[in-house]
């Protein structure tokens, strides 16, 4: 499964509870469904650029120096998102409810009780990313070559300072 990270979902999912709550501050119950719908949509949107603009190699290679190093730092980066946007969880959580879903039967899957020997395939990201990969069809992509990186870091630079200033000042 192709993804981008979980930092870059975390900042989307801020900036959508934060817009949300802007636009809509005194219906509680309309702003928690329209934040978990536009969440959700936004994994669909943002995902399928992963397979062709990212650095994401297609299984974890605990012996490649630089495949380790970028991921301990995107999960230090993403435990200080949590920290300080902490009261944004619920548009975090919902940024991320498709690999939730997936990964969570995938890893569920193992376990009898629950009866989900067919959940094989990401069938969640396979679903929701169809309509963005095929507008992607025809173009060229390598989510092994290092240099992908930077358009995520970039991308989440970016969202961290347009998170910041409009939150924090």
């Amino acid at each position: 499964m192709i993804k981008i990270q979980s930092s870059t979902h975390f900042l989307i999912g801020i900036l959508i509870q934060f817009l949300v709550i802007q636009f809509i501050p005194n219906t509680v119950w309309l702003s928690i469904i329209l934040i978990l719908i536009f969440g959700f949509l936004s994994h669909a949107l943002i995902d399928p650029f992963a397979a062709k603009f990212t650095y994401h190699p297609p299984k974890a290679d605990w012996n490649d120096r630089f495949w380790v190093s970028y991921h301990i730092g995107i999960y230090i980066y993403t435990g200080l998102i949590i920290i300080f946007f902490w009261q944004y969880w619920l548009g975090m959580i919902a940024s991320i409810i498709p690999d939730i879903l997936d990964w969570g039967a995938r890893a569920l899957r193992k376990y009898k009780f629950f009866h989900l020997e067919w959940y094989d395939k990401p069938y969640v990201h396979n679903f929701i990313n169809r309509p963005v990969l095929f507008l992607l069809k025809g173009v060229e992509g390598d989510t092994n070559k290092r240099t992908g990186v930077i358009p995520e870091i970039v991308l989440d630079a970016i969202l961290s300072v347009i998170a910041v200033l409009i939150i924090y000042f």
